[in-house]
């Protein structure tokens, strides 16, 4: 091989070891992975503790318009949220905890720990109110595309609006 067929072969290889380098270089960067595809990561649980304090945050000042915000999109594409307010006040709520956080990827369980009164209410012609009680429960949360959202579920008929 003459001299300069030696070094086009050489820059021939070059070119090729560079060519692979920069192709296995741009593979490996981590692409940004959607958290809808995170089974779990703490950065998605610290988000659903956040959220889930803000939306009892929210609760305990009254704020029933800032609260509706928090619940899933299934509930607010049925329910404006004057009438989510005034099927929702009459519970007053004075302190609020979240006490613990799972998450399933994209379901979240939270635990959260109460202080809510009932004032004097009229239902269906009989006057109603509960004094101030303390209790816990869980309830869960949905990472529906980019966030965190409450679930509205109805105890009393074991059903809510998001079916999945």
């Amino acid at each position: 091989m003459s001299g300069r067929a030696k070094n086009n072969f050489i820059k021939i290889c070059l070119l090729m070891i560079l060519s692979v380098l920069i192709l296995s270089c741009s593979n490996s960067t981590s692409e940004k992975k959607s958290l809808v595809e995170d089974p779990g990561s703490p950065k998605k649980v610290k988000m659903l503790k956040d959220r889930a304090s803000q939306f009892w945050a929210a609760m305990v000042k009254g704020d029933l318009k800032e609260a509706y915000k928090y619940y899933d999109p299934f509930l607010r594409a049925k329910m404006s949220p004057e009438e989510f307010i005034e099927k929702h006040s009459a519970v007053k709520y004075h302190e609020a905890t979240v006490t613990d956080v799972k998450v399933e990827g994209n379901i979240g369980t939270v635990h959260v720990k109460v202080k809510y009164s009932v004032p004097k209410t009229k239902i269906r012609q009989r006057e109603l109110s509960i004094p101030e009680t303390t209790t816990d429960f869980d309830e869960r949360w949905l990472f529906v595309y980019d966030d965190w959202y409450k679930e509205y579920y109805l105890t009393y008929f074991d059903a809510g609006v998001a079916f999945y």
